[in-house]
């Protein structure tokens, strides 16, 4: 553990390098902006300042860390599921009394801009945290989430919260509602990260990449956790449990000096929890965790913070000079040459451009067939295997029929079923998705993306070479054109199927192909269209229904309750029959939607590639123009700034070195 003393000064020596540097950037005509979006100087001053340690917990959408959060408080209070759920940021605090407030979004929040408090439950948690609930508080728009809040702040009387400790739960990578910038936006506000991994696709190329970014981003050591163990582990035996371990803990020490990961099983630690079972909660995982977490946070939590801070600066820095000297190198090139490159890269990016228009023209005719054969037969065939194929069988509703509250009984036994079909008929419209409609838009686009291969490969090496002549990226571009540009990947991603490793959109900007496009599609109509084959009120009509068996002579408990059963799925499968026409066109509206929008992804990440060499140019050319007749002074000028922020980086490596940070 660091000596309070020893940390309060060391943070104070922190800041006050951090913003003599910004001061010393700005006097200098320097850009604060960072070499990405989320980078932010001010949020780096932030981290050196106040007591509080923020843990923030990552990972793909539907890792389970939702659950895994539940589990540490002992109670289910955020929303878990197998499609996107979480909306936005949520800090959980320490409390003694439970206490959960909403800070609205200026001007986005119909009761104002003022903060207010919700009771602490699941239900009402769900109302307001919740993708596309039916308060219309966080809705999907064009494939984004706008929520009407900023954060969500729990406080809760967890122990390991004491001291100012603040565990962030945040919402899912890579999920179909481009909420990325949601969690990337934060990181510069963390102080260490916890990296929570499904089990079933364990180390994934999505969070290979996730954990790689995590890594640039300063956090050289992130808490691993690999959710939904028992269910990867059901079928193995002990030597192939212990052999999966040994592989996942050799591949994490690619990302963390941590030896080995922790292996949950949430579900049998919430249990524990409600049952005070020790000996469950050692089985689950969560109590070698929790240990762990108790430690970690006592012992090391100073430690991890300046980690944090100089990392975080470093990072920064590295920007900047990357930035500086691709300035220095155009006020070093003679007119003639400065304005040859200017000529050579404004005819690659004519190219480009007009390589680009055709691109879009092709992909478009290419992808009406898949539209076609997704509209015309595979919606119907869904259609008519939610009609027929989704039933109740073996479902037994924990409610008992009582003959002592008749009615009563039947309503809760009719919602049970009511919400077992409704999971039910999610499952297999996920399954569909993944098993029929996935394979099928893969080939297309493989066939699409070969057909188109030297279009993709032309337009891309056109945006690179457009930037190699410039100057600016000789250090960092890889020629490989699947991984130089924005289009490559989309290109990359059609070709291989490999939607996960395309998965760059923190990387590549907001044109990025950056989605999953199976799950896109999954979600998309499970969230869009199952309200739909479910009626509004169907208990009410189930219990219309068995009215004249409730006051038949001769009827039983277990007669009820199958009649329930029974007239829950007839009266829901005779609202879908009724109702055939406008389902069938409501799903394709959610089809459609799905493929404009990767149109739209595609169209974007050829507008960025284009606009990114444009912006390249203009800020080159300004930079020449305002020091043109001062050419000498201003080198000197860079040069300066360039040794400075290596001295602030020397210093930084000195603190780190004193506190054993690696």
């Amino acid at each position: 553990m660091i000596d309070t003393k020893a940390y309060k000064q060391t943070m104070a020596s922190i800041y006050k390098e951090i913003t003599e540097e910004k001061k010393f950037l700005q006097e200098n005509g320097v850009s604060l902006k960072g070499a990405s979006e989320n980078e932010n100087i001010d949020d780096i001053i932030q981290k050196t300042k106040g007591t509080s340690f923020k843990l923030l917990v990552m990972g793909e959408f539907s890792s389970g860390k939702s659950a895994f959060i539940n589990v540490l408080l002992g109670e289910k209070l955020l929303p878990e599921g197998a499609v996107p759920m979480t909306a936005l940021i949520t800090e959980i605090r320490y409390g003694r009394e439970r206490q959960v407030t909403m800070y609205p979004r200026p001007g986005k929040w119909k009761g104002g801009s003022q903060p207010f408090d919700i009771e602490p439950k699941l239900s009402e948690i769900r109302k307001y945290s919740t993708i596309d609930n039916k308060s219309g508080i966080n809705m999907k728009e064009a494939n984004r989430v706008d929520s009407s809040f900023e954060k969500m702040v729990v406080h809760w009387p967890l122990d390991i919260l004491k001291d100012g400790v603040v565990i962030v739960d945040s919402p899912g990578l890579n999920d179909p509602y481009s909420n990325d910038h949601i969690v990337q936006n934060y990181v510069p506000k963390a102080d260490a990260v916890l990296f929570c991994e499904n089990g079933t696709q364990a180390y994934s190329a999505g969070d290979k990449k996730t954990l790689e970014m995590i890594n640039s981003s300063g956090f050289k050591n992130p808490i691993m956790v690999t959710t939904y163990f028992d269910v990867v582990t059901d079928a193995m035996t002990q030597q192939e449990i212990q052999e999966f371990m040994d592989i996942c803990n050799a591949k994490y020490l690619n990302h963390t000096e941590k030896p080995f990961c922790h292996y949950v099983n949430s579900k049998l630690g919430m249990e524990a929890k409600k049952s005070g079972s020790q000996s469950e909660l050692v089985e689950s995982g969560y109590y070698e965790l929790e240990m762990f977490l108790a430690h970690y946070l006592t012992e090391h939590k100073g430690r991890e913070k300046i980690g944090a801070a100089t990392s975080a600066i470093k990072v920064y820095n590295a920007g900047q000079r990357k930035r500086l000297n691709g300035v220095m190198a155009n006020l070093d090139a003679p007119d003639a040459d400065f304005n040859r490159r200017i000529e050579e890269t404004r005819k690659k990016l004519g190219n480009a451009r007009r390589q680009g228009s055709l691109i879009m023209r092709e992909f478009k005719l290419e992808l009406k067939s898949v539209r076609d054969e997704v509209k015309d037969q595979l919606i119907p065939e869904l259609y008519d295997g939610l009609c027929s194929k989704v039933d109740l069988e073996g479902f037994e509703p924990d409610t008992s029929f009582t003959v002592f509250h008749p009615r009563q009984s039947s309503r809760q036994i009719a919602e049970e079923c009511s919400k077992e079909l409704e999971r039910r008929q999610k499952k297999y419209v996920a399954d569909w998705s993944n098993d029929v409609l996935a394979p099928m838009v893969t080939k297309a686009f493989q066939k699409t993306a070969s057909k188109m291969k030297k279009q993709f490969d032309a337009f891309s090496e056109d945006i690179i070479e457009a930037n190699l002549t410039l100057d600016t990226k000789k250090a960092d571009v890889n020629t490989d054109v699947n991984t130089a540009t924005r289009v490559a990947m989309v290109a990359y991603a059609l070709f291989t199927g490999d939607w996960i490793t395309a998965l760059m959109g923190g990387v590549f900007g907001a044109g990025a192909f950056g989605r999953t496009l199976a799950c896109e599609f999954a979600a998309g109509l499970i969230l869009g269209i199952i309200s739909l084959f479910t009626p509004v009120g169907l208990p009410a009509l189930v219990l219309a229904g068995i009215a004249g068996l409730l006051g038949s002579v001769g009827w039983t408990a277990a007669r009820a309750a199958k009649t329930i059963k029974e007239n829950t799925l007839r009266q829901t499968r005779g609202s879908v029959q009724e109702n055939r026409e406008e389902i069938l066109a409501n799903t394709s509206v959610q089809c459609e939607r799905i493929f404009d929008d990767l149109e739209r992804k595609l169209e974007q990440a050829v507008n960025d590639d284009i606009a990114e060499v444009e912006e390249n140019i203009r800020t080159i050319e300004q930079e020449r123009k305002n020091n043109k007749s001062q050419i000498s002074r201003r080198k000197n000028e860079i040069s300066n700034i360039i040794h400075y922020i290596d001295a602030v980086d020397a210093r930084m490596d000195d603190i780190r070195a004193g506190f054993q940070i690696g």
